[in-house]
C-alpha cells in the first residue's frame, strides 16, 4: 500500500486515505513470514536465545510428517500443478525471497538444488525430488535442528514422525500424497469420531484402525501433556530423542526408527554450515575423479 511509518497513527492515517476494495482484493499476497526482534518478546534473533539456551527447560513432543510438501503447501502457494517442470531458474525465482529468512547465503543454493534435481527426472521424479527438497528445506531440517538445540540443553525431547495417509484424503487429494502437512492433527483431536463434517477435523468415513490410531494419539498426546513423557501403560515405546536420535514412527503399526533422513540432513548440516567452502572443493574433487 506503499505506506511506511515508525507512527502507528501515521501509518492509519496514509491507509484510511489509500485503501479501498479494489486495492485490497488486487493485493499480491506474500506468503514469506519472519520475527520481529523488538527486545522484549524476542531481545535477540531466536537462533542466538537457543545457541545461548535462553529458554525454559520443559519436556517438548514435536515431529513431522512424511509428506510435508505433499499437497496443501504447494496448493496454497500457487505451484502444486506445476513442480513436474520446474527448472533450476523456476525454484531460484521461489526461494530468492526467502533465503535471509532461511538463513541462506544466495550462492549456496545452485549446489542444494543440484543435489536434489541435478539428474534428469521425468515429470513425477521431478515433482518427487521438489517435495523432499521444500520439506527438508522448511521443516524436517530446521524441526530436527530445533529437537537437538533443545536436548542439548538438557531438555526431555520426543519426535515423532507421522506416516499415514488418512483416508478422507481420498475425496480431495491425489493417490500420490501420502502424510501430508497437518494429517496428523485430526487424529490427535479425535476427528475419526466427530460426525459433523463441517469440522474441518471430522472425517466420519474412518476406518476401526484409524479410530484405534487416534485413540492411541489422544492417550499419548494426553500422557505428554500429564507427565511430560508420553509414555503409558498399553501405549508404544516411545524413547527419548537423544544422542542416537531415536524417534517414533506414528502408524497403525507404529515403531521406533532412528537419525531420520540421516545422509540429507548431514548435507543440510554441512551445507549451512561455516565449512562450506571446504565442502564445495571437496565435492568439485570428488566430481573429477568421477570423471576421469
Amino acid at each position: 500500500m506503499a505506506c511506511s511509518s515508525t507512527s502507528s497513527a501515521e501509518m492509519l492515517q496514509c491507509l484510511r486515505e489509500k485503501a479501498n476494495k479494489e486495492q485490497i482484493l488486487n493485493m499480491k499476497l506474500n506468503t514469506t513470514a519472519t520475527y520481529t526482534i523488538d527486545g522484549t518478546f524476542f531481545p535477540k534473533s531466536p537462533r542466538e536465545l537457543l545457541r545461548e539456551r535462553q529458554f525454559h527447560s520443559v519436556p517438548f513432543l514435536l515431529g513431522v510428517n512424511n509428506h510435508e510438501f505433499g499437497w496443501l503447501i504447494p496448493k496454497g502457494w500457487g505451484f502444486l500443478d506445476k513442480m513436474g517442470q520446474m527448472s533450476l531458474e523456476d525454484m531460484l525465482a521461489i526461494l530468492r525471497p526467502h533465503l535471509t529468512i532461511l538463513d541462506i547465503p544466495p550462492e549456496v543454493m545452485p549446489t542444494i538444488i543440484d543435489e536434489y534435481l541435478g539428474g534428469s527426472f521425468d515429470a513425477e521424479a521431478r515433482r518427487n525430488a521438489i517435495q523432499e527438497f521444500w520439506a527438508d528445506l522448511i521443516i524436517i531440517f530446521p524441526t530436527l535442528n530445533f529437537s537437538r538445540n533443545l536436548r542439548d540443553s538438557g531438555a526431555p525431547v520426543f519426535f515423532y514422525e507421522f506416516q499415514h495417509r488418512p483416508s478422507s484424503f481420498a475425496k480431495i487429494k491425489p493417490d500420490w500424497v501420502r502424510a501430508d502437512h497437518g494429517a496428523e492433527i485430526a487424529f490427535i483431536f479425535g476427528g475419526p469420531f466427530l460426525m459433523d463434517e463441517s469440522s474441518l477435523l471430522a472425517f466420519p468415513e474412518a476406518t476401526q484402525e484409524e479410530k484405534q490410531l487416534s485413540l492411541t494419539m489422544m492417550a499419548q498426546w494426553t500422557q505428554f501433556a500429564r507427565t511430560g513423557d508420553p509414555n503409558g501403560e498399553g501405549l508404544p515405546p516411545w524413547p527419548a530423542f537423544k544422542q542416537l536420535e531415536q524417534y517414533l514412527e506414528i502408524s497403525p503399526t507404529p515403531r521406533v526408527g532412528q537419525k531420520l533422513r540421516e545422509a540429507q540432513m548431514q548435507f543440510w548440516a554441512e551445507i549451512l554450515s561455516a565449512n562450506f567452502r571446504q565442502w564445495q572443493q571437496k565435492q568439485k574433487g570428488r566430481k573429477a575423479q568421477e570423471e576421469l
